[in-house]
């Protein structure tokens, strides 16, 4: 009695390989393409050039210096918030007209 294997699809894993190294090599070439012309894939004409000397890197446990403000008073924060509240009340007016004028 013989008995019969489901056929299985076969995964290209050749295929697969050969893709992956093309990729990484492309992806290991990238700094060369910026010397090609742009017909071939470089980069485009106008295109400003790159500094000689790379940026620094920030200085992460450097603390900014302290701020020379203050802290608001309530009487600078009376007036910030009716300043908010009036050009928030303008938009409000200035969205309803446009509503109005847009259902006519």
């Amino acid at each position: 009695m013989s008995r019969t294997e489901p056929t299985r699809r076969r995964v290209p894993t050749w295929n697969l390989v050969l893709a992956i190294g093309i990729a990484m090599a492309i992806a290991g070439c990238s700094s060369v393409f910026s010397s090609l012309p742009p017909a071939v894939g470089g980069l485009p004409e106008g295109t400003p050039a790159r500094s000689a000397d790379a940026p620094a890197f920030p200085r992460v446990h450097e603390m900014p210096p302290g701020r020379s403000d203050g802290v608001m008073s309530s009487a600078e924060r009376k007036k910030a918030e009716a300043e908010l509240a009036a050009a928030r009340d303008a938009a409000a007016r200035r969205a309803t007209e446009a509503n109005a004028a847009a259902a006519q």
